[in-house]
């Protein structure tokens, strides 16, 4: 039973070293466009595309965009895909069919669109 006992204690005390050890990820807090606060990781920022297409339709409860876009090289295929905006509010972008560019942004934690706005016409 000491036996048992003494494993125990040490295998808890591994356990709580090891956690005690792992890196803490490096957090700031942000308000959203709908003023919701939002915890995010400082990977959010490690990576971003320009990004083109066609905005489908909008969810302004959710803050988010529908849209058909462009392929991204390197990246991602041409497809239709839904993204939250961040920076503006979706009602103000422009109108459901217009052509937009923006910045995608990449992260742990999502995908998400900042800078939305009317695509220069050609």
């Amino acid at each position: 039973m000491k036996k048992l006992l003494l494993f125990s204690l040490a295998a808890l005390t591994a356990l709580i070293l090891a956690a005690c050890g792992q890196s803490e990820s490096h957090q700031e807090t942000h308000e959203t466009t709908a003023g919701e606060t939002a915890t995010a990781t400082s990977a959010e920022a490690a990576e971003t595309y320009p990004i083109t297409g066609t905005i489908v339709s909008r969810n302004e409860a959710k803050n988010e965009i529908r849209t058909d876009h462009d392929e991204i090289p390197g990246f991602m295929k041409a497809m239709e895909m839904s993204y939250e905006v961040r920076g503006a509010k979706v009602a103000e972008l422009p109108a459901d069919g217009s052509r937009f560019r923006g910045t995608l942004h990449v992260s742990d934690d999502g995908y998400w669109l900042t800078d939305v706005t009317a695509e220069p016409a050609q």
